[in-house]
């Protein structure tokens, strides 16, 4: 019973890093831990399993851009931000 409890744990950590995505149309999706460059997309979408995503116009890193909640829709007219930053 300890074993399995312990494989469970580890595989919702492990989906956890995975599920945290941002998506739209014209980029797809950028998954995992670190920097993406993005194409501007007035149609994104971040779901995220309590990591941190960052957006920014030049540079963005921890602490860095537009911090953004979990599982949030942005969108637009327009959508500046040219690169992301998922803290996991």
């Amino acid at each position: 019973m300890r074993f399995s409890t312990i494989l469970v744990a580890s595989l919702a950590s492990i989906g956890a890093v995975d599920a945290s995505c941002f998506c739209s149309p014209r980029n797809g999706c950028k998954c995992a831990c670190g920097h993406s460059r993005l194409r501007p997309d007035s149609q994104w979408s971040w779901h995220g399993d309590g990591q941190d995503g960052f957006l920014g116009r030049e540079h963005c890193g921890s602490g860095q851009g537009r911090k953004v909640a979990s599982n949030r829709n942005l969108g637009g007219d327009r959508f500046p931000w040219k690169c992301l930053y998922i803290r996991c």
